[in-house]
């Protein structure tokens, strides 16, 4: 755990708040931040780097999903950045990478009723991956 008081800042100095009492950075803290009702910032961010790029429709149309759905929407996958990209096999030009797609988690059995609900709420794309247990919902 990293002491607010020692190596960094001084008390004074208001640098030192960005840190949380469990001492994780102002990113760690920023991308905490609830956007809706039902989503966080950090639900977005690229695992490798916490880089975070999201257009407002994509936002506005999941938390419209969600609401239609009447269950949480978990995010699988957000925004990648170009390395992570790559290292998971995505295509080059991968909405993801744009801040305009998200994985969502999505049981087999619940896909097909996930695709006309996402349709309702103005997705442009919609896959479904099966056996995969996810669906990928794009803007």
């Amino acid at each position: 755990m990293l002491e607010k008081e020692t190596a960094l800042w001084p008390r004074s100095d208001p640098r030192r708040d960005l840190f949380d009492d469990a001492g994780r950075d102002p990113v760690s803290v920023l991308n905490n931040i609830r956007l809706t009702e039902h989503f966080k910032l950090k639900e977005f961010e690229c695992p490798c780097c916490k880089t975070v790029r999201l257009y407002p429709a994509l936002l506005e149309k999941l938390e419209h999903l969600r609401n239609a759905r009447g269950k949480p929407v978990v995010i699988t996958s957000g925004y990648r950045c170009e390395k992570h990209n790559s290292e998971v096999g995505g295509v080059p030009r991968s909405r993801h990478i744009e801040g305009k797609a998200v994985d969502v988690k999505a049981p087999p059995d619940e896909q097909e009723t996930f695709r006309t609900l996402a349709t309702s709420c103005g997705f442009a794309k919609i896959i479904l991956y099966g056996k995969r247990g996810f669906v990928h919902v794009e803007i």
